[in-house]
């Protein structure tokens, strides 16, 4: 079974670069944008068997939930995505990999996917940048 887990920010965080173009309000719906990209990418992605969103922010986990994603709340005493990722993981049902993709790679995560997927056997893959791919040390039982 492949697993996908995108972590996403409060939207009140989001976008937070863009904020001398953007007001709070489009930051917030840009971010919702690209997550609903990047959900439907993963959720039309046939050898993906479940999409996870971890978040601290309601109404980022209801979008998740309509594009049937399984919603996994974030509590308040995890800081960074690195707690984020490791809360997540030991939700999610044991997987023959789990592959995290951040929800700001928006459209593009159908590139991602392909080759992720190729890189996906056994263990986690995170692509920080377009061009690479990163396998973070979540520990032995999700490698």
């Amino acid at each position: 079974m492949i697993a996908a887990l995108v972590p996403a920010k409060a939207l009140d965080h989001a976008k937070g670069r863009l904020a001398e173009l953007l007001n709070e309000d489009e930051r917030r719906r840009l971010a919702l944008a690209m997550l609903d990209d990047v959900l439907r990418t993963l959720r039309g992605v046939p050898e993906i068997d479940s999409v996870y969103v971890v978040s601290p922010d309601a109404e980022v986990l209801e979008a998740a939930r309509r594009v049937g994603a399984v919603a996994l709340e974030e509590p308040a005493s995890v800081r960074g995505i690195n707690q984020a990722l490791a809360h997540a993981a030991s939700s999610v049902p044991s997987a023959d990999a789990l592959l995290v993709v951040l929800a700001a790679c928006g459209s593009s995560a159908h590139i991602l996917m392909n080759q992720a997927l190729k890189e996906a056997e056994s263990h986690v893959v995170l692509p920080l940048h377009f061009s690479r791919l990163w396998q973070p040390p979540l520990g032995d039982d999700l490698q």
